[in-house]
């Protein structure tokens, strides 16, 4: 399944970027997936960044670990920005906005992920 991150607040992509950038260098991002920057189609005449969106396939399996630690390279990038933009992280149909920063906003897409991945074999 695919997870997506965008900018919630803002049409610059020089944020979508530098997170990127970062996602790409982290470890425990890597072992669950690889994040793509991705422009989306616009409908003609409308103004867009040349990178929309940050999209990263999960296996299911893995799907909750994978989430996980990209949360805890997110939090971190976040903790190097002055001003961290609000994001919008999709997964299996559930939308989550971050703005503060808090496991709490985190908390809807993990709770499903639990309820939609298969148990653990051992």
């Amino acid at each position: 399944m695919e997870l997506t991150i965008t900018a919630a607040d803002t049409g610059d992509d020089r944020d979508l970027i530098s997170l990127h950038h970062w996602l790409t260098r982290d470890a425990a991002v890597a072992r669950h997936g690889r994040p793509e920057l991705v422009a989306l189609p616009h409908d003609a005449g409308e103004l867009g960044g040349a990178f929309d969106v940050i999209s990263m396939a999960l296996a299911d399996a893995a799907a909750i670990a994978g989430v996980g630690s990209l949360w805890v390279a997110v939090k971190t990038w976040r903790s190097t920005r002055a001003r961290p933009p609000a994001l919008r992280i999709e997964y299996d149909g559930v939308t989550v906005i971050v703005e503060e920063g808090s496991e709490v906003e985190i908390q809807p897409l993990l709770d499903a992920l639990r309820h939609t991945s298969p148990p653990d074999d051992a």
